[in-house]
């Protein structure tokens, strides 16, 4: 079995899978599929590094929020002072955070993931088709794991 081909990509193409085992094993270094001067990996690593920083530090504030128990849900003598807007506020509140936090988790899994496609060589290429990335879309959002012809789709598949 080629030393390059990662089963964690089911999605991946046979043929992205022969052309890398190919490249890898005449000596080609990851990523080869990138021109001098066009994308720089190492810049998107440090920018993925820095929001994925930024992501976990909001999502881990978010979870503090969280923690602490609602006003309401103690049985307290004291909800009985709380005016039942205030706590339809609160409540309203811990759903939105609820919501953000799974939009940032979920972002957090897709840079991780764009941070390891970098460390195996396949970042800048689509995980369905194999085809490369165009490097303005990679720099929109540099932790897309497809071309914009799979994100479309993709995006249909998961509106349904």
């Amino acid at each position: 079995m080629c030393p390059a081909s990662h089963s964690s990509c089911s999605r991946t193409s046979r043929r992205w899978k022969a052309e890398r085992c190919l490249l890898t094993s005449v000596g080609s270094t990851p990523p080869f599929w990138r021109m001098e001067g066009l994308v720089d990996i190492g810049a998107m690593r440090e920018r993925l590094q820095s929001e994925r920083a930024d992501l976990a530090s909001t999502a881990s504030r978010i979870r503090e929020r969280l923690a602490v128990p609602q006003r309401d849900s103690g049985g307290d003598v004291a909800l009985a002072d709380q005016h039942p807007a205030d706590v339809a506020s609160e409540t309203e509140a811990r759903e939105l955070d609820v919501a953000r936090l799974a939009m940032f988790e979920g972002r957090l899994r897709l840079i991780d993931d764009a941070l390891a496609r970098i460390e195996r060589g396949d970042y800048g290429r689509c995980i369905d088709c194999g085809k490369p990335i165009p490097d303005e879309r990679l720099e929109l959002v540099p932790e897309t794991p497809y071309c914009v012809e799979d994100a479309e789709r993709e995006q249909q598949r998961s509106a349904r």
